[in-house]
């Protein structure tokens, strides 16, 4: 019976935690926007709700390739790639998956994130999850 009803109550969490998600990104949407302020507000949303460090927002630009709209929290190599081949690397495998993908146990220096003007970066330890 306290199982039964901790897993009740872990359940009804969850959904809470989604229903309030789902309007955060919702209250994002509301207007008219262009892509770029689409991507921005979209992704801020996201950031907040998964409680991630760095994130980032791609748009087809063709059938080969990805243009990055907007990053969070990354330090200079993110921007510096504006262009990524839709095919290739963990964003690619997700696209061809045509679903979540999450990645474990990354090297200490897979990505850096960005910590403010004057300091430097730190490494983002963990795992990356990606949606496309």
């Amino acid at each position: 019976m306290a199982a039964t009803l901790r897993q009740l109550v872990e359940r009804q969490a969850e959904d809470r935690w989604l229903e309030n998600g789902v309007a955060t990104v919702s209250d994002r949407l509301h207007g008219e926007h262009d892509h770029l302020s689409l991507a921005h507000n979209v992704l801020e949303a996201l950031v907040e709700v998964l409680e991630v460090r760095a994130g980032a927002f791609y748009l087809a630009q063709d059938q080969e390739t990805l243009r990055l709209l907007k990053s969070y929290g990354g330090d200079g190599e993110i921007e510096a790639r504006t262009l990524l081949p839709r095919d290739q690397g963990f964003i690619g495998r997700a696209i061809g998956q045509q679903r979540v993908l999450t990645v474990n146990d990354l090297p200490p220096d897979y990505l850096k994130v960005f910590c403010g003007p004057g300091r430097g970066c730190r490494h983002l330890p963990g795992g990356l999850a990606g949606l496309f």
